[in-house]
């Protein structure tokens, strides 16, 4: 097959190769082993990124499409001055840092701006499904290996099954395990949404999602992450919040505030009862991991005791050996008297690991896990650049020098992140295109559709997942200055709901057009001439007819 070069030209100017290979790379940079590889190949991707962004949407002015550009274009020239106030110290990282926050509002969020509606839904669908699969494949070798080991094992210095009491399967972290299980969910149940407008479901389609649905709620539980749980249960009462808002014509007051009791009632019940089931799931795979290594150990010791041991292995003991012995035994009935003692937490961890079970939960008992303390530590070297900030990537740098050092190399939150490295300038630019974003999406989700339309349920659990996802960036650095697969689905899926957004206010738009009672015949004489010459159709027209045609 001979490939021209019109071909070749076509798949190196594809934005959709780019975004799918970035997010692969960072996708599969989260398993053991391949971990390093993924993040370097990813090198030359960040390069061909570049290239084609500034042909595609600076040099061929797609770039205007994008909503909310002059804010954006605010936000990141506030980061740049960040990084020139702070030159003296990594320059080249917060330069890079910036470049990947410029990918992810005019690559990933811009997906809307160089699309078509139909294109990028095509372009969402296939993510939506490669990455369900991927992620419930992960998962299923991960709980197999956990059923085979029965504990944690070590693996080219990477922790496998088991790391601080917590299941990480084959990834690298027991959070990113987590969030890739709750990101399993998600996909699932927009899938699950898409199939059903599209067509009517079969046993082998619901069998699918029902098994992808399982082992990626099994793993969450599992893995004993609380932001992760927070994320899931935000994305259920969201969804539950527009279904009881969606149809209310007038708001009357008792019936406002019987729809906000239910809501709320229904909230809790829904958190409470997710909270007793990940507690039966540790329990109950704890207990099974149990009785199947003492399984293993009587199978061994009666394997043991059936070799016979030869008459001259035995010694007779003297009186020292006899004493030696003595003692030991009077030390070791002391220690097992100390296991029933009241005792701090180092001693309890270490009755644990001796006796080789495993419960699932976090080690660390604090329920903050030492997030007050960061956040204490941010407060006070935001004071001392409250501006600018710092620059993303001098946070450890400043926290070294400033303050002694930091508890964790980050502050485990995604908005303090931002104030911190961008000041308060550029904080407030990220919020006010926030707010934007989130007022128009509202507003858009709450209006009456026509009840034919298949896809209206879409929106609505897009924003569910971007709102559960800021409230989950208040517990990880994940929003926007980290290089990973979650910050970049993020962008990505923002992008997505934008192109709804788009899509909806160009069919209201047409709605008041068709419905307009000046100059009768008058719209309809422009629709006839716009068809009968295409060379007065905008490009987005001309592209939706060359897509609907095909």
């Amino acid at each position: 097959m001979n490939i021209t070069k019109k071909e070749i030209t076509a798949l190196l100017m594809n934005t959709s190769a780019i975004r799918f290979s970035l997010l692969c790379l960072l996708f599969f940079g989260s398993v053991c082993v391949i971990d390093s590889a993924c993040y370097f190949l990813a090198t030359p991707i960040y390069v061909w990124a570049g290239i084609v962004l500034y042909i595609k949407l600076i040099k061929e002015m797609k770039l205007r499409k994008i909503k909310h550009l002059p804010i954006i274009t605010l936000f990141i020239a506030s980061g740049l001055i960040s990084v020139a106030v702070n030159f003296a110290y990594n320059i080249h990282e917060n330069l890079f840092m910036i470049y990947y926050v410029i990918l992810c509002f005019f690559l990933f969020y811009g997906l809307y701006a160089e699309k078509t509606h139909e294109a990028a839904k095509r372009e969402m669908t296939f993510f939506f499904k490669f990455f369900l699969s991927s992620t419930t494949i992960l998962m299923t070798i991960s709980i197999i290996i956990l059923l085979c080991s029965k504990k944690g094992f070590m693996f080219m210095d990477y922790y496998i099954s088991i790391k601080d009491n917590r299941f990480v399967g084959i990834f690298t972290n027991a959070n990113l395990l987590a969030f890739y299980a709750v990101i399993g969910v998600i996909f699932c149940h927009i899938l699950y949404l898409r199939h059903k407008a599209v067509s009517k479901f079969t046993f082998r389609v619901s069998l699918y999602y029902g098994i992808c649905l399982f082992i990626n709620l099994v793993s969450l539980f599992l893995s004993d992450s609380n932001g992760s749980l927070v994320f899931i249960i935000i994305y259920v009462c969201f969804i539950a919040f527009y279904k009881i808002f969606r149809n209310s014509d007038t708001v009357r007051t008792f019936n406002f505030m019987f729809r906000i009791i239910s809501l709320i009632l229904a909230c809790v019940i829904f958190a409470f009862s997710f909270l007793t089931i990940r507690s039966f799931a540790q329990e109950g795979f704890a207990t099974l991991l149990e009785s199947e290594r003492k399984f293993s150990e009587s199978q061994s010791v009666e394997v043991t005791s059936t070799i016979p041991k030869s008459e001259n292995s035995k010694i007779p003991e003297n009186k020292s050996s006899q004493s030696e012995s003595a003692s030991k035994s009077s030390e070791t009935s002391k220690a097992d008297n100390n296991k029933y003692l009241p005792s701090d937490n180092t001693h309890t961890e270490n009755i644990f690991r001796d006796k080789k079970t495993t419960t699932f939960t976090h080690e660390n008992k604090n329920i903050d896990s030492g997030r007050i303390p960061l956040l204490k530590q941010a407060i006070k070297l935001f004071l001392l650049y409250p501006i600018f900030g710092v620059a993303p990537r001098n946070i450890v740098l400043y926290g070294e020098k400033y303050l002694g050092g930091l508890k964790y190399s980050d502050f485990h939150n995604g908005f303090v992140t931002i104030l911190v490295s961008f000041g308060v300038v550029g904080f407030t630019f990220f919020i006010i295109f926030a707010v934007k974003i989130a007022k128009s999406m509202l507003i858009c989700i709450f209006k009456k559709r026509n009840k034919n339309d298949t896809e209206r349920e879409m929106l609505p659990c897009l924003l569910a997942f971007l709102a559960a996802y800021c409230v989950y960036s208040m517990f990880e650095i994940t929003l926007l200055l980290d290089v990973s697969f979650k910050v970049l689905i993020f962008w990505l899926i923002l992008g997505y709901a934008m192109s709804y957004l788009n899509h909806y206010e160009m069919s209201d738009y047409r709605g008041r057009l068709n419905s307009s009672t000046f100059f009768p015949g008058f719209v309809g004489k422009i629709q006839s001439a716009y068809k009968d010459n295409p060379d007065k159709q905008s490009d987005t027209q001309k592209n939706e007819d060359k897509e609907n045609s095909n």
